[in-house]
């Protein structure tokens, strides 16, 4: 009978194996790795030429149907007959034929290397070299245990000096001077000495002849040649000195028209020339004459520089210093409409001399650690410094600004966040200390509560509060409210049993009142106790009636309440 391996669109299903058509054992064990075969068996596949192999079938228990691999699935006819998928025989057998006529040793039919009868690989020794080999192993050192979760982090700080320096050199990079003329140190002085011999406020367009006179004028009727001659000569060193006065003030005015350019053109390049000027609303410095160079670097406010450029300003007159004032405000809420919060505060900080407004523009962009340190070191505002280090995480810094400011309670929620458990519970002791001292037992009780989760000693400040006076409804109310139901159920009455009159029993109403409010499932109980002492001290203080309607919202206890005040 003739055989034939027909082609079928049908794939085969329960694929039981693959064809590795590759003469490379390492491909067929790769190969079973990748797919996760177990009990894999692994039979040669012989080549058209002879002592060749063209691969292997690897037969396992089971494989994947939605395996996708480069290798063509094969399956079972039948007995220990193997097809690749989307093949078969013909005529068709049924499994008793093909183990009738081929028994139970493994065979493959291939459409292209013919039926060939398989064995399985028993030797591996034959393939691969099993000798064992002295290997060197060098292990690792454990590295470092991280968490499975990340509940809480903060930053190390760095000293404020270095941050105002970084500060600096992020606002206003590529430091330089700029190719001009300025006045020298000799010219500036001559001109301070010019404006304050001539008049600082001597107006422009005099001719020399209205500061001199004219010769005619020199000889009055006195006759004197003496006083004449000296007249003559400082009438004409005033005219020399006021027009070497003009070219200084021009040439003055000139580098500060560049600026007012420069600052609406490019405030970038405007920073590293531009001019201080004082809260006051004056210029500051010792120099007498604006120039136009880099002028941040040897003794600025933030107390940095290296020593050369300018670091004065000069008195350029009120009104162009109001001008100059308002376009540095509008390139500040320029830079703060582009959210760079560093140059905005720098033109606070130098150009405005506003330090604070520089480090609030710095805590908005959240640049929490330069806002502390100008807050700190050039504004003196601890608080502001310790919040604003706290908000950035940098909770050393923080803990030490709240130590010197005597915030206790801030220290321990500090040292709670990075779970210094001993530290935070010494910080919250001293500060309930300092709110028991003065009394404050409600806060006290609240720390304790919230704070140290210690319920029996927050029940002590509360009742400590509640017996002195000190906010009694809040004291008794938090008291309660250490409590579950059934607690305060027997609270309620054991205070009900005092049989309090006059102030506090107008208190314990209004705090049962409260009670009524958080807890419906005590309605009853609280109602009673109300009453009861509601009739204890009407005879004594008709006033105290007014509270039952807190308790009973009918009308008819409402008139009957009026008609009892009025007799």
């Amino acid at each position: 009978m003739e055989f034939k391996l027909i082609y079928t669109k049908d794939v085969s299903e329960n694929p039981c194996g693959v064809f590795v058509e590759d003469s490379n054992i390492m491909s067929w064990i790769e190969t079973a790795s990748q797919l996760g075969l177990k009990s894999v068996k692994f039979f040669p596949v012989p080549g058209n030429e002879a002592n060749s192999i063209s691969g292997a079938i690897l037969i396992s228990a089971k494989i994947k149907e939605e395996q996708s691999t480069p290798y063509t699935n094969v399956y079972n006819v039948g007995g220990s007959f193997y097809l690749l998928s989307n093949s078969q025989l013909s005529p068709k057998f049924g499994e008793a034929a093909i183990v009738e006529r081929f028994g139970n040793t493994p065979h493959f039919f291939h459409p292209v290397y013919g039926l060939i009868e398989l064995q399985e690989i028993k030797d591996w020794s034959v393939f691969i070299d099993l000798k064992r080999r002295d290997i060197s192993i060098v292990q690792p050192e454990l590295g470092p245990r991280f968490p499975n979760s990340l509940g809480e982090y903060f930053i190390r700080e760095i000293e404020p000096e270095e941050v105002l320096k970084s500060l600096i050199e992020k606002s206003v990079p590529d430091r330089k001077s700029m190719d001009s003329k300025p006045l020298s140190p000799l010219e500036k002085v001559k001109l301070w000495t010019y404006r304050f011999i001539l008049g600082k406020n001597k107006e422009k367009g005099k001719n020399n002849s209205e500061l001199t006179g004219s010769s005619s004028s020199a000889s009055d009727e006195t006759g004197n040649t003496s006083t004449l001659k000296k007249k003559s000569w400082w009438q004409k060193k005033k005219g020399e000195m006021n027009t070497e006065f003009e070219n200084l003030e021009e040439r003055n005015n000139k580098e500060l028209d560049k600026l007012m350019d420069m600052l609406k053109k490019n405030p970038d390049e405007a920073l590293k020339y531009a001019l201080p000027i004082d809260r006051s609303g004056s210029s500051r410095g010792p120099e007498v004459g604006y120039k136009m160079q880099k002028r941040w670097w040897a003794g600025t406010s933030f107390g940095y520089g290296n020593g050369s450029g300018s670091d004065g300003s000069v008195d350029i007159g009120g009104s162009k210093t109001d001008i100059l004032r308002q376009q540095y405000i509008i390139i500040a809420d320029k830079y703060i409409e582009d959210q760079e919060w560093e140059k905005a505060s720098f033109v606070y900080m130098e150009l405005l001399s506003d330090p604070n407004s520089a480090a609030n523009v710095l805590k908005r962009g959240k640049k929490y650690e330069v806002a502390a340190a100008i807050y700190l070191s050039k504004c003196k505002l601890k608080i502001n410094a310790a919040e604003c280090y706290e908000m950035g995480r940098f909770y050393g810094r923080s803990i030490d600004l709240y130590e010197e400011l005597d915030r206790q309670e801030k220290v321990g929620d500090l040292y709670t966040k990075m779970g210094n458990e001993p530290k935070a519970k010494t910080a919250y002791g001293k500060e309930i200390a300092k709110l028991t001292d003065s009394k404050r037992y409600y806060d006290a009780g609240k720390i304790s509560k919230n704070k140290l989760s210690d319920t029996g000693l927050a029940r002590t400040y509360y009742m400590e509060g509640w017996e002195s006076g000190s906010r009694q409804n809040d004291c008794l109310d938090e008291y309660l409210d250490t409590y579950d139901l059934d607690g305060k159920r027997v609270s309620i009455n054991d205070f009900h049993e005092e049989k309090f009159e006059g102030k506090n029993a107008h208190q314990f109403l209004e705090v049962l009142k409260l009670q009524l409010d958080k807890n419906a499932d005590l309605q009853s109980e609280i109602e009673v106790v109300a009453y009861e002492t509601i009739a204890r001290n009407s005879s004594r203080d008709k006033t105290i009636v007014n509270l039952l309607s807190a308790f009973n919202k009918s009308k008819l206890v409402s008139k009957d309440v009026m008609r009892y005040k009025h007799g």
